[in-house]
Protein backbone atom coordinates (compact mmCIF):
# COMPACT_ATOMS: atom_id res chain seq x y z
CA UNK A 1 0.00 0.00 0.00
CA UNK A 2 2.88 2.41 0.84
CA UNK A 3 4.43 1.92 -2.56
CA UNK A 4 1.11 2.53 -4.27
CA UNK A 5 0.67 5.87 -2.40
CA UNK A 6 4.16 6.94 -3.48
CA UNK A 7 3.35 6.14 -7.09
CA UNK A 8 0.09 8.12 -6.92
CA UNK A 9 1.83 11.10 -5.35
CA UNK A 10 4.52 11.00 -8.02
CA UNK A 11 1.80 10.93 -10.71
CA UNK A 12 0.05 13.97 -9.22
CA UNK A 13 3.37 15.82 -9.02
CA UNK A 14 4.11 15.06 -12.68
CA UNK A 15 0.64 16.31 -13.64
CA UNK A 16 1.18 19.58 -11.76
CA UNK A 17 4.57 20.03 -13.38
CA UNK A 18 3.07 19.42 -16.85
CA UNK A 19 0.65 22.31 -16.27
CA UNK A 20 3.59 24.66 -16.06
CA UNK A 21 5.53 23.26 -18.99
CA UNK A 22 6.30 19.95 -20.59
CA UNK A 23 9.47 18.75 -22.19
CA UNK A 24 9.79 19.43 -25.90
CA UNK A 25 8.85 16.22 -27.73
CA UNK A 26 11.38 14.85 -30.17
CA UNK A 27 10.87 15.92 -33.76
CA UNK A 28 8.48 18.80 -32.94
CA UNK A 29 8.27 21.54 -35.60
CA UNK A 30 9.45 24.88 -34.21
CA UNK A 31 8.12 28.11 -35.70
CA UNK A 32 9.76 31.46 -34.94
CA UNK A 33 7.25 34.33 -34.77
CA UNK A 34 8.07 36.91 -37.42
CA UNK A 35 8.03 40.69 -36.84
CA UNK A 36 4.74 42.49 -37.33
CA UNK A 37 4.05 43.33 -40.96
CA UNK A 38 1.43 45.24 -42.90
CA UNK A 39 -1.33 42.72 -43.56
CA UNK A 40 -4.22 43.93 -45.76
CA UNK A 41 -7.64 42.35 -45.73
CA UNK A 42 -10.37 42.65 -48.31
CA UNK A 43 -14.08 43.34 -48.61
CA UNK A 44 -15.98 41.92 -51.56
CA UNK A 45 -19.10 43.34 -53.22
CA UNK A 46 -21.13 43.01 -56.39
CA UNK A 47 -22.64 45.83 -58.39
CA UNK A 48 -23.56 47.08 -61.85
CA UNK A 49 -21.30 48.96 -64.25
CA UNK A 50 -22.26 52.56 -64.98
CA UNK A 51 -20.55 55.27 -67.05
CA UNK A 52 -17.93 57.40 -65.36
CA UNK A 53 -20.01 60.52 -66.02
CA UNK A 54 -23.64 60.86 -67.05
CA UNK A 55 -25.04 63.93 -68.80
CA UNK A 56 -28.81 64.19 -68.89
CA UNK A 57 -30.50 65.77 -71.92
CA UNK A 58 -33.55 67.80 -70.87
CA UNK A 59 -36.43 68.83 -73.09
CA UNK A 60 -36.33 72.63 -73.58
CA UNK A 61 -40.06 72.70 -74.38
CA UNK A 62 -43.29 70.78 -73.97
CA UNK A 63 -44.27 69.04 -77.20
CA UNK A 64 -44.04 65.78 -79.14
CA UNK A 65 -41.28 63.93 -80.97
CA UNK A 66 -41.93 64.81 -84.61
CA UNK A 67 -40.24 61.78 -86.20
CA UNK A 68 -38.30 58.64 -85.35
CA UNK A 69 -35.09 59.46 -83.42
CA UNK A 70 -31.85 59.47 -85.38
CA UNK A 71 -30.15 57.07 -82.94
CA UNK A 72 -30.66 53.86 -81.01
CA UNK A 73 -30.27 53.62 -77.27
CA UNK A 74 -26.91 52.01 -76.60
CA UNK A 75 -25.32 53.60 -79.70
CA UNK A 76 -22.24 55.77 -79.48
CA UNK A 77 -22.97 59.40 -80.38
CA UNK A 78 -20.68 62.32 -81.08
CA UNK A 79 -20.89 65.79 -79.61
CA UNK A 80 -23.22 67.94 -81.72
CA UNK A 81 -24.78 64.95 -83.50
CA UNK A 82 -28.44 65.44 -84.42
CA UNK A 83 -30.60 63.09 -82.34
CA UNK A 84 -34.27 64.00 -82.93
CA UNK A 85 -36.68 66.91 -83.25
CA UNK A 86 -39.50 68.16 -81.06
CA UNK A 87 -42.63 69.84 -82.32
CA UNK A 88 -43.52 72.49 -79.75
CA UNK A 89 -47.08 72.44 -78.49
CA UNK A 90 -47.39 75.93 -77.02
CA UNK A 91 -44.42 77.86 -78.35
CA UNK A 92 -46.47 80.33 -80.37
CA UNK A 93 -48.49 81.58 -77.42
CA UNK A 94 -45.44 81.70 -75.17
CA UNK A 95 -43.45 83.66 -77.73
CA UNK A 96 -46.24 86.13 -78.44
CA UNK A 97 -46.88 86.71 -74.75
CA UNK A 98 -43.19 87.30 -74.08
CA UNK A 99 -42.80 89.64 -77.05
CA UNK A 100 -45.90 91.67 -76.22
CA UNK A 101 -44.82 91.84 -72.59
CA UNK A 102 -41.48 93.24 -73.65
CA UNK A 103 -42.97 95.81 -76.02
CA UNK A 104 -45.46 96.99 -73.40
CA UNK A 105 -42.68 97.29 -70.83
CA UNK A 106 -40.61 99.22 -73.36
CA UNK A 107 -43.50 101.60 -74.06
CA UNK A 108 -44.08 102.18 -70.34
CA UNK A 109 -40.38 102.82 -69.82
CA UNK A 110 -40.29 105.32 -72.70
CA UNK A 111 -43.25 107.22 -71.21
CA UNK A 112 -41.64 107.20 -67.77
CA UNK A 113 -38.38 108.49 -69.25
CA UNK A 114 -40.15 111.34 -71.04
CA UNK A 115 -41.99 112.31 -67.87
CA UNK A 116 -38.79 112.14 -65.84
CA UNK A 117 -36.96 114.46 -68.24
CA UNK A 118 -39.68 117.11 -67.91
CA UNK A 119 -40.00 116.78 -64.15
CA UNK A 120 -36.22 116.95 -63.72
CA UNK A 121 -36.19 120.32 -65.51
CA UNK A 122 -38.93 121.64 -63.22
CA UNK A 123 -37.17 120.34 -60.12
CA UNK A 124 -33.83 121.94 -61.04
CA UNK A 125 -35.64 125.24 -61.59
CA UNK A 126 -37.17 124.83 -58.12
CA UNK A 127 -40.70 124.66 -59.51
CA UNK A 128 -41.34 121.02 -58.49
CA UNK A 129 -41.16 119.78 -54.92
CA UNK A 130 -38.40 117.32 -54.06
CA UNK A 131 -40.78 114.54 -52.94
CA UNK A 132 -42.74 114.76 -56.20
CA UNK A 133 -39.53 114.53 -58.19
CA UNK A 134 -38.30 111.52 -56.21
CA UNK A 135 -41.61 109.76 -56.87
CA UNK A 136 -41.15 110.23 -60.61
CA UNK A 137 -37.55 109.07 -60.39
CA UNK A 138 -38.52 105.90 -58.48
CA UNK A 139 -41.22 105.16 -61.05
CA UNK A 140 -38.60 105.35 -63.80
CA UNK A 141 -36.41 102.85 -61.93
CA UNK A 142 -39.38 100.49 -61.56
CA UNK A 143 -40.16 100.67 -65.26
CA UNK A 144 -36.52 100.01 -66.16
CA UNK A 145 -36.53 96.92 -63.96
CA UNK A 146 -39.76 95.69 -65.56
CA UNK A 147 -38.22 96.20 -69.01
CA UNK A 148 -35.11 94.19 -68.09
CA UNK A 149 -37.24 91.34 -66.72
CA UNK A 150 -39.42 91.28 -69.86
CA UNK A 151 -36.33 91.17 -72.10
CA UNK A 152 -34.90 88.31 -70.02
CA UNK A 153 -38.15 86.33 -70.37
CA UNK A 154 -38.21 86.89 -74.14
CA UNK A 155 -34.60 85.76 -74.54
CA UNK A 156 -35.31 82.64 -72.50
CA UNK A 157 -38.28 81.73 -74.71
CA UNK A 158 -36.30 82.30 -77.90
CA UNK A 159 -33.40 80.15 -76.69
CA UNK A 160 -35.78 77.26 -76.01
CA UNK A 161 -37.81 77.25 -79.20
CA UNK A 162 -35.54 78.65 -81.90
CA UNK A 163 -32.93 76.86 -83.99
CA UNK A 164 -31.42 79.97 -85.59
CA UNK A 165 -29.54 81.98 -82.99
CA UNK A 166 -28.40 84.58 -85.55
CA UNK A 167 -31.98 85.38 -86.59
CA UNK A 168 -33.09 85.70 -82.98
CA UNK A 169 -30.11 87.85 -82.09
CA UNK A 170 -31.02 90.19 -84.96
CA UNK A 171 -34.61 90.32 -83.69
CA UNK A 172 -33.48 91.23 -80.17
CA UNK A 173 -31.19 93.94 -81.49
CA UNK A 174 -33.97 95.47 -83.60
CA UNK A 175 -36.46 95.50 -80.72
CA UNK A 176 -34.91 98.66 -79.32
CA UNK A 177 -36.20 100.61 -82.34
CA UNK A 178 -39.62 98.99 -82.47
CA UNK A 179 -42.85 100.38 -81.04
CA UNK A 180 -46.26 98.79 -80.60
CA UNK A 181 -47.49 100.43 -83.80
CA UNK A 182 -44.55 99.38 -85.95
CA UNK A 183 -45.29 96.97 -88.84
CA UNK A 184 -42.24 94.93 -87.91
CA UNK A 185 -43.91 94.12 -84.61
CA UNK A 186 -46.77 92.39 -86.39
CA UNK A 187 -44.31 90.49 -88.55
CA UNK A 188 -42.49 89.34 -85.44
CA UNK A 189 -45.73 88.36 -83.71
CA UNK A 190 -46.88 86.30 -86.68
CA UNK A 191 -43.66 84.43 -87.27
CA UNK A 192 -43.74 80.64 -86.92
CA UNK A 193 -41.10 78.38 -85.50
CA UNK A 194 -39.58 75.27 -86.92
CA UNK A 195 -39.18 72.08 -84.99
CA UNK A 196 -36.70 72.21 -82.15
CA UNK A 197 -33.67 70.07 -82.91
CA UNK A 198 -31.98 68.17 -80.10
CA UNK A 199 -28.26 67.49 -80.54
CA UNK A 200 -25.90 65.42 -78.43
CA UNK A 201 -24.32 67.66 -75.76
CA UNK A 202 -21.20 65.48 -75.58
CA UNK A 203 -19.69 62.32 -77.02
CA UNK A 204 -20.54 59.02 -75.37
CA UNK A 205 -23.16 56.29 -75.31
CA UNK A 206 -26.86 57.18 -75.63
CA UNK A 207 -28.63 55.60 -72.68
CA UNK A 208 -32.21 55.33 -71.53
CA UNK A 209 -33.11 58.14 -69.13
CA UNK A 210 -32.58 57.23 -65.47
CA UNK A 211 -35.68 56.25 -63.52
CA UNK A 212 -37.32 59.12 -61.69
CA UNK A 213 -38.59 56.91 -58.87
CA UNK A 214 -38.73 53.36 -57.60
CA UNK A 215 -41.98 52.63 -59.46
CA UNK A 216 -41.24 54.51 -62.67
CA UNK A 217 -39.94 53.02 -65.89
CA UNK A 218 -37.36 54.38 -68.30
CA UNK A 219 -39.12 54.89 -71.63
CA UNK A 220 -37.44 55.05 -75.02
CA UNK A 221 -38.45 57.97 -77.22
CA UNK A 222 -40.18 57.26 -80.50
CA UNK A 223 -42.19 59.20 -83.05
CA UNK A 224 -45.16 61.04 -81.48
CA UNK A 225 -43.90 60.55 -77.93
CA UNK A 226 -45.24 63.32 -75.70
CA UNK A 227 -42.61 65.11 -73.64
CA UNK A 228 -42.91 67.63 -70.84
CA UNK A 229 -40.86 70.72 -70.22
CA UNK A 230 -37.45 69.76 -68.74
CA UNK A 231 -38.22 66.05 -68.99
CA UNK A 232 -35.12 63.85 -69.18
CA UNK A 233 -35.11 62.60 -72.77
CA UNK A 234 -31.95 60.50 -72.63
CA UNK A 235 -28.56 60.42 -70.99
CA UNK A 236 -25.14 60.43 -72.62
CA UNK A 237 -22.70 58.22 -70.74
CA UNK A 238 -18.94 58.78 -70.71
CA UNK A 239 -17.18 55.41 -70.85
CA UNK A 240 -13.63 56.71 -70.89
CA UNK A 241 -13.80 55.21 -67.39
CA UNK A 242 -16.52 53.56 -65.35
CA UNK A 243 -18.30 53.62 -62.02
CA UNK A 244 -19.74 50.82 -59.89
CA UNK A 245 -22.28 51.45 -57.16
CA UNK A 246 -22.58 48.94 -54.32
CA UNK A 247 -24.36 48.73 -50.97
CA UNK A 248 -22.31 48.21 -47.80
CA UNK A 249 -23.78 46.93 -44.54
CA UNK A 250 -23.45 48.86 -41.30
CA UNK A 251 -20.98 46.23 -40.09
CA UNK A 252 -18.44 47.16 -42.79
CA UNK A 253 -19.14 50.79 -43.66
CA UNK A 254 -16.76 52.25 -41.04
CA UNK A 255 -13.90 50.21 -42.49
CA UNK A 256 -14.04 52.25 -45.68
CA UNK A 257 -12.34 55.54 -46.47
CA UNK A 258 -12.37 57.77 -49.55
CA UNK A 259 -9.53 56.91 -51.90
CA UNK A 260 -9.09 53.30 -50.76
CA UNK A 261 -7.81 51.12 -53.56
CA UNK A 262 -10.23 48.75 -55.24
CA UNK A 263 -10.15 46.16 -57.98
CA UNK A 264 -13.03 45.70 -60.43
CA UNK A 265 -13.53 42.47 -62.36
CA UNK A 266 -16.48 40.91 -64.18
CA UNK A 267 -17.63 37.65 -65.73
CA UNK A 268 -18.19 39.40 -69.07
CA UNK A 269 -14.53 40.47 -69.33
CA UNK A 270 -12.50 37.60 -67.80
CA UNK A 271 -8.81 38.11 -67.22
CA UNK A 272 -9.18 41.89 -66.94
CA UNK A 273 -8.58 43.55 -63.57
CA UNK A 274 -9.37 47.26 -63.43
CA UNK A 275 -7.70 49.41 -60.74
CA UNK A 276 -9.99 51.92 -59.08
CA UNK A 277 -10.73 53.62 -55.78
CA UNK A 278 -13.58 54.45 -53.43
CA UNK A 279 -15.04 57.73 -54.75
CA UNK A 280 -18.12 58.37 -52.59
CA UNK A 281 -19.44 57.09 -49.26
CA UNK A 282 -22.97 57.85 -48.09
CA UNK A 283 -23.46 58.68 -44.44
CA UNK A 284 -27.18 57.99 -44.62
CA UNK A 285 -28.59 54.47 -44.69
CA UNK A 286 -30.40 53.48 -47.84
CA UNK A 287 -32.67 50.87 -46.26
CA UNK A 288 -33.06 48.66 -43.23
CA UNK A 289 -34.14 49.96 -39.85
CA UNK A 290 -37.17 48.02 -38.64
CA UNK A 291 -37.61 45.92 -41.77
CA UNK A 292 -35.63 43.04 -40.32
CA UNK A 293 -32.50 43.58 -42.42
CA UNK A 294 -29.32 45.47 -41.67
CA UNK A 295 -29.14 49.05 -42.93
CA UNK A 296 -26.98 49.47 -46.02
CA UNK A 297 -25.03 52.49 -47.21
CA UNK A 298 -24.43 53.20 -50.92
CA UNK A 299 -20.87 53.83 -52.04
CA UNK A 300 -19.34 54.21 -55.49
CA UNK A 301 -16.06 52.94 -56.90
CA UNK A 302 -14.55 54.64 -59.94
CA UNK A 303 -12.12 53.36 -62.53
CA UNK A 304 -10.72 56.61 -63.96
CA UNK A 305 -9.69 55.31 -67.37
CA UNK A 306 -10.31 52.44 -69.78
CA UNK A 307 -8.26 51.52 -72.82
CA UNK A 308 -9.90 51.46 -76.24
CA UNK A 309 -9.88 47.66 -76.16
CA UNK A 310 -11.53 47.63 -72.74
CA UNK A 311 -14.21 50.09 -73.85
CA UNK A 312 -15.21 47.66 -76.60
CA UNK A 313 -15.69 44.84 -74.07
CA UNK A 314 -17.28 46.65 -71.14
CA UNK A 315 -20.83 47.98 -71.40
CA UNK A 316 -23.38 49.69 -69.17
CA UNK A 317 -25.37 47.30 -67.03
CA UNK A 318 -22.78 44.51 -66.86
CA UNK A 319 -22.21 42.76 -63.55
CA UNK A 320 -19.04 43.71 -61.70
CA UNK A 321 -17.24 42.27 -58.69
CA UNK A 322 -15.42 44.75 -56.47
CA UNK A 323 -12.56 43.94 -54.09
CA UNK A 324 -11.62 46.77 -51.71
CA UNK A 325 -8.31 46.64 -49.82
CA UNK A 326 -8.51 47.38 -46.08
CA UNK A 327 -5.28 48.50 -44.39
CA UNK A 328 -5.21 46.91 -40.93
CA UNK A 329 -1.78 48.24 -39.95
CA UNK A 330 1.12 46.04 -38.85
CA UNK A 331 0.17 42.70 -37.34
CA UNK A 332 1.76 39.49 -36.12
CA UNK A 333 0.60 36.38 -37.92
CA UNK A 334 1.29 32.71 -37.29
CA UNK A 335 0.22 29.51 -39.07
CA UNK A 336 -3.40 28.77 -38.26
CA UNK A 337 -2.45 25.22 -37.21
CA UNK A 338 -0.49 26.65 -34.26
CA UNK A 339 -3.66 27.92 -32.54
CA UNK A 340 -6.02 25.65 -30.67
CA UNK A 341 -9.02 26.37 -28.46
CA UNK A 342 -9.32 25.17 -24.90
CA UNK A 343 -12.58 25.93 -23.10
CA UNK A 344 -13.24 28.89 -25.38
CA UNK A 345 -9.73 30.32 -25.01
CA UNK A 346 -7.36 30.46 -27.99
CA UNK A 347 -3.90 29.14 -27.05
CA UNK A 348 -0.54 28.33 -28.62
CA UNK A 349 2.22 26.03 -27.40
CA UNK A 350 5.03 28.45 -26.66
CA UNK A 351 8.56 27.06 -26.26
CA UNK A 352 10.16 28.40 -23.09
CA UNK A 353 13.51 27.02 -21.90
CA UNK A 354 13.07 23.99 -24.12
CA UNK A 355 9.61 23.21 -22.78
CA UNK A 356 6.07 23.63 -24.15
CA UNK A 357 3.98 26.17 -22.26
CA UNK A 358 0.29 26.55 -23.11
CA UNK A 359 -0.06 30.32 -23.67
CA UNK A 360 -3.38 32.14 -24.11
CA UNK A 361 -3.58 34.54 -27.08
CA UNK A 362 -6.09 36.97 -28.57
CA UNK A 363 -6.69 36.34 -32.27
CA UNK A 364 -7.87 38.60 -35.09
CA UNK A 365 -8.54 38.08 -38.78
CA UNK A 366 -7.78 34.70 -40.29
CA UNK A 367 -7.02 33.47 -43.77
CA UNK A 368 -6.79 29.94 -45.13
CA UNK A 369 -3.29 29.50 -43.70
CA UNK A 370 -2.57 32.33 -41.22
CA UNK A 371 -4.19 33.86 -38.16
CA UNK A 372 -3.52 37.30 -36.69
CA UNK A 373 -2.31 37.40 -33.08
CA UNK A 374 -3.51 40.60 -31.45
CA UNK A 375 -2.08 39.81 -27.99
CA UNK A 376 0.03 37.08 -26.42
CA UNK A 377 3.05 36.74 -28.73
CA UNK A 378 5.99 38.88 -29.75
CA UNK A 379 8.43 38.77 -32.63
CA UNK A 380 11.13 36.16 -31.98
CA UNK A 381 8.94 33.93 -29.79
CA UNK A 382 9.11 30.24 -30.68
CA UNK A 383 5.99 28.12 -30.86
CA UNK A 384 5.35 24.50 -31.67
CA UNK A 385 3.38 23.37 -34.68
CA UNK A 386 1.48 20.10 -34.44
CA UNK A 387 2.43 17.28 -36.78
Amino acid sequence: MGKQRVIVLLGVLCFLISGVGSALPAGVTVYTVKPAANVPSYLYFQGTIEPLHLQRVLSPIAGIVSRAPNFNYGDKVSKGQYLFSLKPSDQQNSYRSALLGYLRAKSSYSQAMAKYSGQALLYHNKILARNDFLQVKNNLSDQKLALDEALFDLKAILEKISNNSQVEQHLLQSLSSLSLNDQHVYDALNRSFDEVKINAPSSGVALLPPKQGADSDSEALQADSVVKLEQVLLAVGDFSGLKVGVDVSEVSINKLRLGQTAEVTGPAFPGISLPGNVATISYQAKSGGYTGSLPVFPISITVPSLTSAQQKLIHAGMTAQVKISINNGTQIQVPIAAVSTQQGQATVQKIVDGKLVSTPVVTGNTSLTLVTIVKGLAAGDKIALPH
